[in-house]
């Protein structure tokens, strides 16, 4: 998977614990970032910056599915 690191106002730090991955995202910058995360499940991926008001909520999640997960989830949001 690759990950396409952005920020509008200050430096975050995405981690996401399970998958060893820890990066900052810098304002006005991109940032390419490879993981290879396998095993199905819903990773939680809090900032790791303490960047201001509202850090503390400040999280959002990876959810991995198996193959047969996903292309059931493409048919749904994509029926041919």
């Amino acid at each position: 998977m690759v990950l396409h690191l952005r920020s509008r106002d200050v430096i975050h730090s995405v981690f996401i614990p399970t998958a060893r991955f820890k990066q900052d995202a810098v304002p006005g910058r991109e940032i390419l970032q490879w993981i290879d995360v396998t095993k199905p499940g819903k990773y939680e991926i809090p900032c790791a910056e303490l960047c201001g008001f509202g850090h503390s909520g400040m999280k959002g999640y990876l959810f991995v599915h198996t193959p047969e997960e996903y292309q059931q989830w493409l048919k749904e949001k994509w029926p041919s």
